[in-house]
């Protein structure tokens, strides 16, 4: 619409100078920047999904170097000739400790306490200090992941505000755009339409694929289409599909009817464009003339309208 608009500017700075300044399209552009700069809520939640995997890497490294390297030495000292010492090593506590955040950290600290404490009767049975100073490291490293995890709720929520303020301002622009272009422009100017704006308050239809055999014609949303109503279509081919708006898929094919070539390319139209009688919204009909089946997929939209 930004392209349209700068195509158009004269006649929106005639119907608005006050509105429609010189800095109105670079304040749209800048709009519009912000908002497609602005991460998807896909990304967010990858990062979160980042942020546990790191989190449990710091809980393995941990586990991995109190089994195999600071637990068989705690035995080697202490097992036969002072065994209560095992319980202040917080020997009892490590399965429930294994599979808790919020357990293992204590569980860390005490530890590195320990066998600072007993780190004569440990070097004796000859631990290995790096291995001692990794529990000070895990420790720290499971903090600064268990900080970062538990904020995120908090970070996904901002960035979902910031994500809706982007969006919310971009639209503005479209919205107002909109709204004078189809003041500038009447109903049956080819201008018009450039100037209308799909979704909205309703709902749109989910996308969806259909197949049309060769030669065939089928008949979709009936009863469903008005006025308001639009179309985005997308055919993958191999035959250009008709479509048209009517009552019945034996009906003619009217010469208003849309030519939808086989690119791939999304392209939208509106009911009343499409129709084959005035007034008469009966459902899409879609026509194949062609030798082979074509697939293209169609979702039915909604007219924004101004409040």
């Amino acid at each position: 619409m930004l392209t349209d608009y700068e195509r158009d500017e004269a006649a929106f700075a005639g119907f608005n100078p006050s509105r429609f300044t010189a800095d109105w399209k670079t304040d749209w552009h800048n709009a519009i920047l912000a908002a497609r700069g602005t991460p998807s809520d896909n990304n967010t939640v990858n990062l979160g999904t980042d942020l546990t995997a790191q989190q449990e890497r710091a809980m393995e490294a941990a586990r991995q170097n109190y089994q195999h390297h600071i637990k068989p030495f705690i035995e080697d000292a202490f097992k036969k000739t002072q065994s209560g010492l095992m319980s202040a090593f917080g020997v009892n506590n490590y399965l429930s400790a294994r599979s808790s955040v919020s357990r293992m950290m204590p569980f860390l600290d005490n530890l590195a306490a320990r066998c600072a404490e007993y780190a004569n009767e440990l070097a004796a049975v000859g631990i290995n200090p790096a291995k001692v100073a990794l529990i000070t490291t895990h420790l720290n490293d499971l903090q600064t992941h268990a900080r970062s995890r538990n904020a995120f709720p908090g970070e996904r929520s901002i960035a979902t505000s910031k994500r809706n303020q982007n969006f919310e301002a971009m639209d503005a622009f479209a919205e107002q755009t909109a709204r004078a272009g189809k003041h500038i422009f009447k109903p049956n100017h080819p201008r018009y339409n450039r100037y209308v704006i799909y979704g909205g308050s309703d709902s749109p239809s989910p996308r969806k694929t259909h197949t049309v055999a060769a030669g065939e014609s089928i008949l979709l949303f009936a009863k469903q289409l008005d006025e308001d109503s639009a179309f985005r279509f997308n055919n993958e081919g191999p035959e250009t599909a008709l479509v048209f708006v009517s009552n019945s898929p034996a009906d003619h094919t009217p010469d208003n009817a849309l030519h939808l070539l086989p690119e791939g390319k999304d392209v939208r139209a509106l009911a009343n464009e499409l129709l084959l009688g005035a007034g008469t919204y009966g459902g899409l009909v879609v026509r194949n003339n062609g030798t082979s089946e074509v697939k293209l997929s169609i979702q039915l939209l909604k007219v924004v309208r101004d409040g």
